[in-house]
């Protein structure tokens, strides 16, 4: 019971520390499903000459650091990375790989106002 008791101490005052601190760095993440569209191939003329993609199961990852902080709101930088490790893809003539992956890494800038507020624009 002894230990229990420490231990709870210890983690509370872990997360009073870690709560009174500003956070400067953020990471998140995000897992879905990708749909997309079978697509016609122009200015072809053969049996199933549609490319047919299959449903892929992408996850993203989000970093982002806080860079300053002003009445009205935020400034950022973050780093999105969306990566795909299998995504099915099926052609009339197999002239094309049967599976590919994609990894979409897009650096960004971000202004969050009011950012004390539940739901800040």
């Amino acid at each position: 019971m002894r230990k229990i008791l420490t231990a709870t101490l210890v983690v509370a005052a872990i997360c009073t520390v870690a709560a009174a601190q500003e956070l400067k760095n953020e990471l998140s993440g995000t897992i879905g499903h990708t749909f997309i569209r079978d697509q016609v191939v122009p200015n072809t003329n053969f049996f199933d000459n549609t490319a047919h993609f299959g449903k892929g199961i992408p996850f993203e990852i989000n970093y982002s650091r806080q860079l300053r902080y002003y009445g009205w709101g935020m400034l950022a930088v973050e780093v999105p990375t969306i990566i795909n490790l299998d995504n099915d893809l099926n052609y009339g003539l197999n002239l094309v790989p049967s599976e590919y992956k994609s990894i979409f890494l897009t650096p960004a800038g971000r202004v969050t106002f009011l950012r004390h507020l539940p739901f800040s624009p």
